[in-house]
């Protein structure tokens, strides 16, 4: 009996089979017109199980301690279609391999979508010595009045998968917040505590509020990427229908802050990061050339003083994608999609920086389908204690303030960026591949700005 319980199903799914009444119906029409399929209607002989009808389905159900429901059907019917309040599930293949743990003192019936297979394995359970009281077609049932029960499918336990002193423990749950959304980026807090993130597809910036709620903030984003808030409180994102930095919201507030560089257009700008002083850091990811007529890819990190001027602070990564800054500003972190590691670089006291680093190895550097190696480094975010958050191929990599590997969370979809937010600034908003998370940390996100 204890093999039999580890297979009750909690699930149910739809697909109906044919009627065996349908069946023999047609096999009866074929055996007068046609002696081969007279032969063929002979082997198929008719059950030797009864079909119970909903009277008779009923009155078992009403003796739950005298009667055994065996189901035959998939789990997935199961849950579309429904079933019965008390039920075994195995697949009709496996009863058979599975009698010695069927109990031969209780009164059984079987259950499919319309008798065709609980015939046969109530017929194969009276061949066997089993006490049958018939066989049961659930939409049979239904059809006659009686209404099945619908289970829907569990939510799976969410539960962090690694232990990180001072930032998560493991086993900790997490929500799967919501999936379907058209491109996930650039999550940041708002002062009430909520998040908001960019659906640049979508071209649209949406909020998630505590109780789970979700609205859209802001329409027509001239597809937005990442976010910041400036010391006046204005939203400022990197833009890409149009590509320019510029300010979105307050309504009445917007205006571009910057379109080019050198006399050239940007070509995808992708995140940013808004510095004491006011000065903006961003990446421009380029855009790989489609024919030799097409402009070659210019990435790069730009920095737009507080004066407004437009510098050129690196050139020399593939592909730079997230940034962010160190809590003292001393430190700008770039993430390199292709590349192996964050890069770390001195800020100097007019924005531009020192040499590049290697700051910290990532475990998700592996090889596309397409035969070249990316670690997927995408967006960052940093603690109150400085540790570094890194959205990439393996999940959400966290570094000590030294580069020190500490753990990768695991999330279901790849992630593509990531915040703090909550009023305590304790929970860590993931978004990725069309679906966002939240994370209940013991970590605090850095306080000094926004993100």
């Amino acid at each position: 009996m204890s093999q039999i319980k580890s297979i009750v199903a909690l699930l149910f799914v739809a697909a109906a089979s044919s009627s065996f009444a349908a069946d023999e119906i047609k096999l009866a029409g074929a055996s007068s017109a046609n002696p081969a399929q007279a032969a063929t209607a002979e082997v198929k002989k008719a059950p030797i199980s009864k079909k119970l009808n909903k009277a008779e389905v009923d009155a078992l159900l009403a003796k739950p301690a005298e009667i055994l429901l065996i189901d035959l059907r998939r789990p997935d019917e199961l849950t579309n279609i429904g079933g019965f309040p008390v039920y075994l599930n195995i697949l009709e293949k496996e009863l058979e391999k599975n009698l010695a743990y069927i109990p031969k003192d209780k009164l059984i019936a079987t259950v499919s979508n319309h008798a065709g297979r609980a015939h046969r394995g109530a017929d194969l359970l009276i061949s066997k010595g089993f006490k049958v009281a018939g066989a049961i077609g659930a939409q049979d049932y239904e059809a006659e009045g009686g209404v099945l029960t619908k289970i829907a499918k569990p939510t799976p336990k969410y539960e962090v998968n690694v232990d990180i002193p001072g930032v998560v423990t493991k086993g900790t749950p997490y929500e799967f917040l919501y999936e379907g959304f058209e491109g996930t980026e650039g999550p940041i807090a708002l002062p009430d505590g909520s998040a908001v993130f960019t659906e640049t597809r979508a071209n649209r910036i949406t909020q998630i509020k505590d109780d789970r709620g979700v609205g859209i903030f802001l329409n027509n984003s001239n597809g937005s990427n990442g976010l910041a808030f400036n010391a006046k409180g204005e939203l400022v994102s990197v833009q890409n229908l149009k590509p320019r930095v510029g300010v979105i919201y307050p309504a009445g507030k917007e205006k571009v802050l910057a379109d080019q560089y050198d006399g050239k257009p940007f070509q995808r700008p992708n995140d940013l990061v808004i510095d004491k002083k006011g000065g903006i850091y961003f990446t421009d990811i380029g855009v790989e050339p489609k024919s030799d007529k097409d402009e070659p890819a210019r990435p790069a990190v730009y920095y737009i003083t507080p004066q407004g001027k437009v510098v050129k602070v690196v050139e020399d990564v593939q592909r730079p994608n997230g940034v962010q800054l160190s809590k003292d500003e001393k430190t700008l972190y770039v993430a390199n999609t292709a590349g192996q590691y964050i890069l770390a670089y001195e800020v100097k006291n007019d924005g531009t920086l020192g040499a590049r680093k290697d700051f910290a190895k990532l475990d998700s550097y592996i090889k596309n389908a397409n035969g070249t190696f990316s670690s997927g480094a995408d967006g960052l975010a940093i603690d109150s204690e400085d540790r570094l958050y890194v959205a990439s191929n393996a999940g959400v990599e966290v570094f000590s303030k030294s580069g020190e590997k500490l753990g990768v969370i695991a999330v279901p979809h790849k992630p593509q960026n990531l915040a703090f937010a909550g009023k305590d600034k304790k929970t860590l908003y993931v978004v990725g591949r069309g679906a966002a998370y939240r994370f209940p940390l013991l970590a605090q996100g850095y306080t000094g700005r926004a993100k």
